[in-house]
């Protein structure tokens, strides 16, 4: 696995974090808890970091990915 170029946002609180991998946004759903469902204040911190890699125009990637064993919201 490649290190991060540089962090984006700790939204840990409410289950978003991202990292910028080169020109790939990574944003990981932290909520294993829940089986990585979005929950409001995700979707809100989702559309912020959406919107942040979209205004950048050296970001040409955006992976979505999940925490823990069961990724479901994700599958």
């Amino acid at each position: 696995m490649v290190a991060p170029t540089s962090m984006v946002h700790d939204r840990h609180t409410s289950g978003i974090q991202s990292e910028r991998r080169d020109s790939t946004t990574l944003i990981t759903f932290d909520n294993p808890e829940a089986f990585n469902a979005p929950m409001l204040r995700m979707i809100n911190d989702l559309v912020v970091v959406l919107r942040e890699a979209d205004a950048d125009r050296t970001c040409r990637a955006v992976l979505l990915t999940g925490q823990g064993e069961r990724e479901r919201a994700l599958n």
